[in-house]
């Protein structure tokens, strides 16, 4: 694909834009109340890693040029619920990849993660439901609902025409 355009200060802007269903009983809803249970702070990471990729190295399934990892960055959703704010364009550390010390700082990246009002969510139906495990199996059975309805619903439209 070539060289990546640089800008003047170094750096190079990527437009990247996901977003997850963490409508009740869907796995990502499960996931995050997975984090928030944990007793490791680190469960609620949200990791961006940097790669690169070595033409010299070829991928030992496909011969193709492999990936490196380069380094990674991370956003806490504990913090950020704690924080009671989402994170809008802030710069976060970009760590190297450092196999048995200390990982160091090698660039940052600028990003957004909304995902305040999904945990509030969340904690709103663990306080509803009394406990975490409540909580998920109440939903995982109105998620199983609501799919079920939504199925009958686009059969009966279907059948309308």
């Amino acid at each position: 694909s070539g060289p990546v355009p640089v800008e003047l200060d170094g750096s190079h802007v990527v437009k990247f834009d996901k977003r997850f269903d963490v409508g009740v009983g869907s796995k990502a809803r499960e996931l995050l109340m997975d984090a928030l249970e944990s007793e490791s702070r680190e469960d609620s990471d949200v990791y961006f890693t940097l790669w690169a990729i070595d033409k010299d190295v070829p991928d030992l399934r496909t011969g193709a040029a492999s990936r490196v990892e380069i380094g990674a960055a991370f956003a806490n959703l504990e913090e950020m619920l704690s924080a009671g704010r989402d994170l809008e364009n802030a710069s976060l550390p970009i760590l190297s990849v450092a196999k048995g010390r200390e990982r160091e700082k090698i660039g940052s990246v600028r990003l957004t993660v909304l995902a305040l009002d999904a945990m509030r969510a969340i904690e709103l139906a663990i306080r509803r439901h009394g406990t975490i495990r409540a909580a998920k199996v109440a939903e995982r059975d109105e998620g199983k609902t609501r799919r079920t309805e939504r199925e009958k619903d686009e059969r009966l439209q279907a059948r309308l025409g």
